[in-house]
């Protein structure tokens, strides 16, 4: 509060703390005074130079009254600075007082930058190679660096911009090359991915065109059926004595008829020629149809299949049999029969479910399953079971619940799984439960899982876990997996540093139990864990390390003594070519959890990888680990794996090759060396005959004089076609689709176009002839120049750039404006245009165009030229001993005035023409020019007799 010698006081009612920049608000203040108001008051803000008092709102009558309102609507910068930002409110009398009266406001910081192609093709031919020229504009209000990415090419230069300031723009181009589609015509997305300084969101700008095939796609005469033949070749060495085999390997799977209605899917794999299942050595014979028309479905499969009843009964059971499934509209039933081939235990098994799917979220299931099973002996084991799954975006539930019996012994099952996200909190929670003499997947099992989780930030998150677990789950043996009984408690703290680089913090507790006899691990500990990633383009780091205590349960002495326990793990991977990345790993374990003496011992283990992602044809990787710690081998680890992808169209060959350590298996299995050699030809069989091909028919007319019919060149992806001496063309035996029209303008004379916009789409239906016609015109050409005025030299060294757009009713197109000023548009069709000059870029502000768009008229074989001046605003600041103007940008704003020395007074310059444009010449006109001379609107465009 200020008070004057009048005893006038200021009392702000209302503004906000916070605004965004290019937004705005209403301050509202009192004015009073400890009598009355006796002579007149003006007053008036002292704003920031780009702010702007949009309205002012006083009271009707001021002599006489003791407290009065006023409300000033005020509009912020869009590149107002953020922070606090200081104005005042000015009062003054006639009589000589002066009131000054501070108010703040807090401007918020915007990040904003858009990127958009300045000039875009409409479309494109498979192989061209394009250059696109991108503008980077800075519409926030604070300055950014950026780190850009082509999406579907190369950046053309430098990938960084270091310091754009707000409204700036820059240049940026990218190079990329149009790839081949499979269909005649497709839309072809790329773009430019910007990463901002210390943001972990990338913002990402994509842009289409509409691409065709330079080959039109082969006439196919047949409906053909993919099916892929080849064969696997094993070798493999068990105590340096190799072992081959030899498996064919046929599948197919696709849609009998046109309609897709009828699937079909088959798979042959065989014979068995050795028992080694992890090298996917065992035979598979399996056939499926299944059948579907709106709401009903129908589906029948024979040989071998994996059975997924659900997560209680069957989860997973691999065997040979039948099943069949049949369904409408919302309800459906499931039937099966199966003799499990990798899990000795249980023998025939049969069953179904009765499901129920009221809606894409919902699914309720009554679930039914008898099984030969040995419980030290065989028996006969029956399950049922009820199953609900909802799934929404942000919420998912699962339950099932499962009796079984067997021998008059009865027992039961029960599955919870619950997850949700709510804005920045998430929970996902897992609970299983299995009585002793429950015989469907889990036996004699519980678990108990829950996590915790919440984004405290757009980089920081914090969570908790806590899970127990003791399951027994009846896996196949192919699954080549222990499930050790294990607790653990962790609370950790993420921090992103940025998109690509990350840290954790976390403090756990765990004990750890394996399930295997003799066991070879029983312990506890606690642990403090570092974690550090990052995934750059040139570089890639993982680094973990630990910091505890443990106890060794297996010890034959005191199991309570506490050890030391470290660890430290580093896997650097470097990017030595473009299409290469090697790597090492590097491990150190300082522990006692695996000696039976309890000793402190120090484990080493290294290891190496090679990445080589050649192209979308080829690519390879190799991976080599010296060992692995005991608590991790509860599921199949690979020692040595190496692997060698080419895919040439329709012939593929994989090579792979490794050294695995396999749970549960015997000593002679493991560490064994082998190499796979993988051989697959995609052979389309035909199965009918196409019907439906249909033809193009087209005439070649004039509009012009002097023009020929015959000899035009009409192509059609790689088929052409010339037209005779009554111009007509044809294209014959086409199957239905959309192709793409062209003529070739090496056959027809200079500044000699098509009426119409080319390539043409012709939407062809099977069993028809489409008629076409192409419309040939002379044209004629438009050229013009930019005069820049109020532009010192300095700044012409930076000129803005202007976008030139020419259109009509029918079609738009651009061009660009060159370094000298000068822009071009050739083969322009006859008739009226607008011609438009705009500038582009973050400063269109700072610019005027006189005659923005103008009319035009092309004329065959005449040359059009138009002219445009661009004027620079320039903002002169004068000092008055005497008056504060405050005015707006806007024309027709009101000014307001008050008595201050020190306050600022802004004047918008007049419009500065040359009396006669430089460099313009002096051309002759025709009459039509003439014509344009006498009519009312003045013009700045010239016709040229070419």
């Amino acid at each position: 509060m200020c008070l004057s010698q009048s005893g006038i006081r200021v009392s702000i009612v209302n503004i906000p703390k916070r605004i965004a920049p290019g937004s705005y608000f209403n301050l509202i203040f009192d004015v009073e005074t400890s009598s009355t108001f006796k002579e007149k008051m003006t007053v008036s803000l002292k704003v920031p130079d780009t702010w702007e008092v949009l309205s002012k709102k006083e009271p009707e009558t001021l002599i006489g009254q003791k407290k009065v309102k006023y409300i000033f609507s005020i509009n912020t910068s869009e590149f107002s600075p953020p922070g606090t930002i200081t104005s005042r409110i000015l009062i003054s009398t006639a009589s000589g007082y002066r009131i000054e009266k501070p108010f703040q406001v807090q401007v918020l910081s915007v990040r904003k930058i858009i990127i958009s192609p300045v000039l875009l093709p409409e479309s494109a031919k498979e192989g061209d190679s394009l250059k696109v020229e991108y503008l980077v504009e800075n519409r926030g209000n604070i300055k950014d660096n950026l780190k850009l990415e082509a999406l579907g090419g190369k950046i053309d230069g430098k990938s960084e911009i270091n310091g754009i300031n707000p409204n700036e723009s820059t240049k940026i181009f990218t190079k990329l090359l149009i790839p081949e589609g499979e269909t005649n015509s497709f839309n072809y997305t790329f773009g430019i991915k910007a990463i901002l300084k210390d943001s972990l969101k990338p913002i990402t700008f994509t842009n289409s065109i509409l691409v065709y095939s330079k080959k039109i796609k082969k006439t196919e005469l047949y409906n053909r059926f993919p099916i892929n033949v080849g064969f696997w070749s094993t070798m493999y060495f068990v105590n340096k004595k190799a072992t081959y085999g030899v498996q064919a390997d046929i599948s197919g799977n696709g849609y009998l008829d046109k309609a897709n209605r009828h699937l079909l899917n088959f798979f042959i794999h065989g014979p068995t020629n050795f028992n080694i299942p992890f090298l996917g050595s065992y035979d598979i014979y399996t056939l499926r149809y299944k059948y579907s028309k709106n709401k009903f479905m129908s589906s029948v499969q024979l040989g071998d299949f994996t059975l997924q009843l659900n997560q209680l009964m069957e989860n997973g059971r691999f065997g040979r049999g039948a099943n069949i499934e049949t369904r409408y509209n919302k309800v459906g039933i499931y039937a099966f029969y199966t003799y499990p081939r990798f899990f000795n235990e249980q023998k025939t098994t049969f069953g179904g479910s009765l499901y129920f799917i009221p809606n894409p979220k919902l699914r309720l299931s009554i679930d039914y399953s008898s099984k030969y099973t040995q419980i030290r002996r065989f028996v006969w084991v029956n399950l049922v079971g009820l199953a609900t799954n909802y799934r929404t975006e942000r919420f998912n539930f699962e339950s099932e619940i499962t009796g079984s019996m067997y021998s008059k012994k009865y027992d039961f099952a029960a599955l919870t799984k619950i997850g949700f996200n709510i804005r920045k909190l998430n929970y996902g929670g897992n609970f299983i439960y299995s009585g002793k003499e429950f015989y469907g997947y889990f036996r004699n099992s519980y678990l108990l899982s829950n996590s915790i989780s919440a984004n405290v930030s757009k980089k920081v998150s914090l969570g908790v876990n806590a899970n127990i677990m003791r399951l027994n789950p009846s896996m196949d043996v192919i699954n080549f997996s222990t499930s050790p009984f294990s607790t653990n408690f962790m609370g950790y703290a993420g921090y992103n540093i940025n998109q690509n680089s990350s840290i954790n913090l976390s403090y756990n507790w765990q004990k750890n139990e394996d399930r295997m006899e003799p066991k070879r691990f029983f312990y506890q500990q606690e642990y403090a864990r570092l974690a550090y990633n990052l995934n750059g383009t040139r570089i890639n780091i993982w680094y973990e390390g630990r910091f505890g205590k443990a106890k060794n349960l297996l010890t034959l002495d005191d199991p309570s003594i506490i050890r030391q326990n470290i660890s430290n793990v580093i896997q650097p991977e470097v990017r030595i070519f473009p299409w290469a990345w090697a790597g090492v790993y590097l491990q150190h374990d300082r522990t006692s959890r695996f000696s039976a003496q309890n000793i402190l011992t120090d484990y080493f283990y290294y290891g190496a990888s090679l990445r080589l992602p050649v192209n979308n044809k080829l690519n390879a990787y190799f991976n080599y680990r010296s060992n692995y710690a005991l608590d991790e081998l509860t599921q199949t680890q690979s020692l040595l794996y190496t692997t060698v992808n080419l895919n040439l169209k329709k012939h593929t060959f994989q090579l792979l090759g490794g050294k695995t350590l396999i749970p549960g298996f015997n000593a002679s299995m493991q560490n064994t060396l082998y190499f796979v050699l993988k051989y697959s030809y995609l052979l389309n069989a035909p199965i009918s005959r196409v019907k439906n091909l249909g033809n193009i028919q087209g005439q070649i007319s004039l509009t012009s004089a002097g023009l020929k019919k015959e000899g035009i060149v009409i192509t059609l992806g790689d088929r052409k076609y010339v037209s005779d001496k009554d111009g007509k063309f044809y294209f014959k035996n086409l199957i239905s689709d959309k192709y793409y029209i062209d003529i070739d303008k090496a056959s027809v004379p200079q500044g000699v176009i098509a009426n119409l916009r080319l390539p043409l789409e012709v939407d062809l239906k099977g069993d028809s002839t489409k008629q076409i016609n192409l419309s040939l015109t002379k044209t004629g050409s438009i050229v013009g120049k930019v005069f820049f005025v109020n532009v010192d030299n300095d700044e012409r060294k930076s000129k803005p750039s202007v976008l030139i757009k020419v259109s009509n009713d029918e079609e738009t197109f651009y061009t660009k404006v060159n370094k000298d000023d000068e822009f071009s548009c050739k083969q322009v069709k006859p008739g009226k245009w607008l011609i438009t000059a705009s500038v582009i870029g973050g400063n269109q502000e700072d610019y005027s165009i006189s005659d923005a768009t103008q009319s035009i008229e092309v004329v065959e074989d005449n040359r059009i030229e138009v002219d445009f001046t661009i004027e620079n605003y320039k903002r002169t600041i004068e000092f008055s001993p005497t008056t504060f103007n405050l005015t707006d940008k806007r024309e027709n704003k009101k000014d307001f005035s008050a008595t201050n020395s020190s306050y600022k007074k802004f004047n918008r310059p007049t419009l500065a023409v040359p009396k006669s444009k430089p460099n313009v010449k002096n051309v002759k006109q025709t009459k039509k020019t003439a014509r344009n001379q006498n009519s009312k609107k003045k013009t700045n465009y010239r016709l040229i007799k070419n």
